[in-house]
Protein backbone atom coordinates (compact mmCIF):
# COMPACT_ATOMS: atom_id res chain seq x y z
CA UNK A 1 0.00 0.00 0.00
CA UNK A 2 1.37 3.55 -1.14
CA UNK A 3 1.72 6.08 1.97
CA UNK A 4 0.63 9.34 0.47
CA UNK A 5 2.21 12.64 2.00
CA UNK A 6 1.69 16.01 2.26
CA UNK A 7 1.62 17.37 -1.00
CA UNK A 8 4.26 19.41 -2.40
CA UNK A 9 4.79 22.85 -3.41
CA UNK A 10 6.93 23.64 -6.05
CA UNK A 11 8.29 27.19 -6.57
CA UNK A 12 7.31 28.89 -9.67
CA UNK A 13 7.09 32.22 -10.90
CA UNK A 14 3.12 32.31 -9.98
CA UNK A 15 3.22 31.54 -5.85
CA UNK A 16 -0.52 32.58 -6.04
CA UNK A 17 -4.01 32.83 -8.18
CA UNK A 18 -4.14 36.06 -8.07
CA UNK A 19 -1.52 39.04 -7.90
CA UNK A 20 -1.57 40.46 -4.55
CA UNK A 21 -2.43 43.80 -5.21
CA UNK A 22 -5.71 43.10 -7.22
CA UNK A 23 -9.07 41.02 -5.52
CA UNK A 24 -8.38 38.31 -2.98
CA UNK A 25 -9.84 35.05 -3.07
CA UNK A 26 -12.21 35.86 -1.18
CA UNK A 27 -13.49 39.16 -2.93
CA UNK A 28 -13.08 37.64 -6.75
CA UNK A 29 -15.27 34.07 -4.69
CA UNK A 30 -18.20 36.94 -4.16
CA UNK A 31 -17.85 38.76 -7.02
CA UNK A 32 -18.51 35.96 -9.30
CA UNK A 33 -21.13 34.04 -7.10
CA UNK A 34 -22.76 38.02 -7.55
CA UNK A 35 -22.57 37.76 -11.26
CA UNK A 36 -24.17 34.27 -11.02
CA UNK A 37 -27.24 35.01 -9.29
CA UNK A 38 -27.54 38.27 -11.33
CA UNK A 39 -27.45 36.45 -14.31
CA UNK A 40 -30.39 33.94 -12.97
CA UNK A 41 -32.19 36.53 -11.14
CA UNK A 42 -32.65 38.20 -14.78
CA UNK A 43 -32.82 35.36 -17.08
CA UNK A 44 -34.64 33.16 -14.71
CA UNK A 45 -34.22 28.94 -15.16
CA UNK A 46 -34.79 26.64 -18.46
CA UNK A 47 -32.87 28.13 -21.11
CA UNK A 48 -29.95 26.74 -22.76
CA UNK A 49 -26.37 26.81 -21.62
CA UNK A 50 -25.25 29.02 -23.84
CA UNK A 51 -27.13 31.57 -23.34
CA UNK A 52 -25.79 31.66 -19.11
CA UNK A 53 -22.95 31.08 -20.48
CA UNK A 54 -22.76 34.50 -23.23
CA UNK A 55 -25.01 36.18 -20.52
CA UNK A 56 -22.14 35.19 -17.49
CA UNK A 57 -19.11 36.60 -19.89
CA UNK A 58 -21.24 40.06 -20.01
CA UNK A 59 -21.75 39.82 -16.82
CA UNK A 60 -17.91 39.59 -16.43
CA UNK A 61 -16.81 42.69 -18.44
CA UNK A 62 -19.19 44.79 -16.93
CA UNK A 63 -17.60 44.09 -13.48
CA UNK A 64 -14.39 43.90 -15.39
CA UNK A 65 -13.47 40.69 -13.97
CA UNK A 66 -10.84 38.65 -16.59
CA UNK A 67 -12.04 35.30 -17.37
CA UNK A 68 -11.32 33.10 -20.04
CA UNK A 69 -13.65 30.66 -22.13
Amino acid sequence: MKKYGKPQRTQSKFNSLCPPKEFSLKDITGNIIACAIEVHSNLGPGLLESVYEEALAYEFELRGINFER
